[in-house]
C-alpha cells in the first residue's frame, strides 16, 4: 500500500504520536534528573564522579563512562548514555553516533532513531532507513522535506519509492522491537552479536562503527546485482 503525504496531512496524522513521544521523553529525563539529584545528595559514595579517564559504577561521569547512567565526553555505555562522540544504551544521546532503543545522534541506530542518518523501526532524520521512516531527503533535492514512509527491505534500493508498512502503533510490534533492540544495544557494549540478512543470508551484525547493525539488514547491496 502506498500513501503520499502533504506537509499538512502528515502533521495532522502524526502530531499526536509525536506529542506522546515528547511527553514520555520529558518524563524519562525528569525522572533521571530527580534520581541523580537524590543519589548525589544522600549517597555520594554510590556515584563515580569527577572527570577521570574512565569511570564505571551506578552513575558514571568521565571521559569514558560505563554505568547505569553514563555521561562521557568520548564514549558512554549504560542504560541511559550521553556521550559527545558515541553513546550506547537504552536511551542514547550522541552528537556523532548513538545506538539504543531511543537514539539521538548524527548517526542514530535504534527502535526510535532521530538524527541525520537514521536506522531503526521508527526513524526521524534526513536519510531514514527503517520500517517506518518519517523524514526523508531525496538525492535530487538539497534540502530535506517531509516525504512518504519507507519499507525496510523492499524494493532494495536507496532511492526507492516510499511504501507505508507501519502506519499505526502496534503494541506487540513495539514491545518486540524494544526487547530486541534493547538487548542488542546493551549487550553491544561488551560483545558483538550476529544476525543473518533476510535477503542474502550473510551474517552481518558486527561492532564496526560504520556497520554496527550491518548494512545488509537494512539495505542489501546484493539485491541490485
Amino acid at each position: 500500500m502506498q500513501a503520499t503525504y502533504t506537509p499538512e496531512s502528515f502533521k495532522a496524522e502524526f502530531r499526536p504520536h509525536f506529542q506522546r513521544l515528547l511527553i514520555a521523553w520529558g518524563v524519562l529525563i525528569g525522572a533521571v534528573l530527580l534520581l541523580y539529584l537524590y543519589l548525589w545528595q544522600f549517597t555520594p559514595f554510590f556515584i563515580t564522579h569527577g572527570w577521570s579517564w574512565n569511570s564505571s559504577w551506578f552513575i558514571a561521569l568521565g571521559l569514558n563512562g560505563v554505568g547505569l547512567i553514563a555521561i562521557g565526553l568520548f564514549n558512554a555505555v549504560g542504560i541511559i548514555a550521553i556521550g559527545t562522540c558515541n553513546a550506547v544504551g537504552i536511551v542514547a544521546i550522541g552528537p556523532c553516533n548513538a545506538v539504543g532503543i531511543v537514539a539521538f545522534g548524527g548517526n542514530a541506530i535504534g527502535f526510535i532513531a532521530v538524527g541525520f542518518n537514521t536506522t531503526g523501526v521508527i526513524t526521524i532524520g534526513c536519510q531514514g532507513r527503517g520500517i517506518y521512516s518519517l523524514f526523508y531527503a531525496e538525492k535530487t533535492e538539497r534540502n530535506a522535506r517531509w516525504y512518504q514512509a519507507r519499507y525496510m527491505l523492499a524494493p532494495h534500493r536507496q532511492d526507492a519509492e516510499a511504501i507505508v508498512f507501519f502506519r499505526r502503533w502496534n503494541l506487540k510490534h513495539v514491545a518486540a522491537g524494544i526487547l530486541l533492540v534493547g538487548f542488542l544495544a546493551v549487550s553491544s557494549g561488551a560483545a558483538a552479536a550476529v544476525l543473518p540478512c533476510s535477503h542474502c543470508g550473510e551474517v552481518v551484525l558486527t561492532l564496526n562503527k560504520q556497520n554496527l547493525f550491518g548494512k545488509h539488514l537494512i539495505y542489501c547491496p546484493k539485491a541490485d546485482r
